[in-house]
């Protein structure tokens, strides 16, 4: 049987000190570039593999950081995932993901397994943020609202923003009766920021007791049925919506199929946009008109903010913003525009 390579072969082969392969491997900057060249092709033509047990020993660091989401099959937290867990694998960590009901239950646990870090989404941080704090534990909030805190190391979205360039953008194709399907609000599920961001637009545009727009149908772990049904609540109100916006993709494919259930046709009837831009949004029937959220780079900033954090717990905290944007596809037409053969449309990107 081989015997498995160790950090004495790589240093034999580079030609460098033990220390030295140690700085390099743990990312160290005070290595010159070409020693750091040597040990990085020492360990190609080795294949060697640092031995994480015996690091977490000598560093009394578990490598362990956790993801917490509010729902894990939802593709919105899979995508973020996938970016937290490559840059997490490049740093030799391996990335947990929970799925949380009772928060504080999970992060006793999380404790208990003593991660090194935690990437929680911002819907929880006003339920843990204090225990956090105490316990030491180095964390970033994904998903965070813009100007709605002054929180620090934070991943923000401007969902609010975003939803005012769609209710312009529908507007500009001539719909006035504009409908949101989105989760209903309490306690647990505070309001959404496209839902503030309707109510400001509705009041900018004087639109008289915009709740009657609104539809408050979407269950945290069912958004197919909630899309479905939200829509046949908002059509059967009978108040002449021509376009509606949902709160992801997820709930737009519902909302098209709840509408063809009361005889209404996308987009020939009724406009839908979603947001996420998934990648089931080009593929429905029509393709959603939806807003891009780079969910892949919102984790992978994610993650290199939380490992900065783990390596200088005294550096200047800061937070980033990623942009989103509106694609265009073919689930919007224009307000008393006669459809389209949608066969010979292309579809967008």
């Amino acid at each position: 049987m081989k015997n498995a390579i160790t950090i004495h072969d790589v240093s034999e082969r580079a030609g460098v000190s033990l220390s030295t392969v140690s700085r390099v491997l743990n990312d160290r900057s005070t290595v010159n570039p070409q020693l750091r060249e040597r040990v990085l092709q020492a360990v190609q033509e080795l294949d060697y593999r640092p031995n994480l047990a015996a690091r977490t020993l000598k560093t009394s660091r578990s490598r362990l950081i956790v993801f917490m989401v509010p729902e894990i099959s939802n593709p919105y937290y899979t995508e973020t995932y996938r970016g937290i867990h490559g840059i997490a694998e490049e740093q030799g960590y391996i990335t947990l993901v929970y799925e949380a009901t009772d928060v504080r239950e999970v992060l006793r646990t999380i404790m208990a397994r003593g991660a090194d870090g935690l990437i929680i989404d911002a819907f929880y941080c006003s339920d843990c943020k204090g225990e956090l704090i105490d316990a030491g534990i180095p964390f970033v909030q994904t998903n965070a609202p813009v100007g709605r805190s002054s929180d620090k190391n934070t991943v923000r979205i401007d969902i609010f923003g975003a939803t005012l360039k769609v209710i312009d953008y529908l507007r500009s194709m001539g719909h006035r009766k504009i409908g949101l399907i989105v989760s209903p609000v309490s306690r647990e599920y505070p309001m959404d920021e496209r839902e503030r961001a309707f109510r400001a637009s509705a009041a900018d545009h004087g639109i008289d007791r915009p709740e009657r727009f609104i539809v408050g149908a979407v269950a945290p772990q069912d958004k197919y049925r909630g899309g479905y049904e939200g829509m046949r609540e908002l059509l059967a109100r009978d108040v002449g919506v021509t376009a509606v916006i949902a709160l992801n993709d997820l709930v737009a494919v519902g909302a098209i199929a709840g509408a063809e259930s009361m005889g209404r046709r996308v987009p020939a009837d009724l406009s839908i946009v979603g947001f996420d831009n998934g990648a089931i949004a080009p593929y429905t029937s029509p393709p959603l008109t939806t807003v891009n959220i780079p969910t892949i780079r919102q984790g992978e900033i994610a993650a290199k903010m939380l490992f900065e954090m783990m390596e200088e717990p005294q550096g200047v905290p800061h937070s980033v913003e990623v942009r989103t944007e509106l694609i265009v596809r073919q689930s919007v037409r224009r307000c008393g525009e006669q459809p389209k053969n949608l066969d010979s449309m292309p579809k967008g990107a």
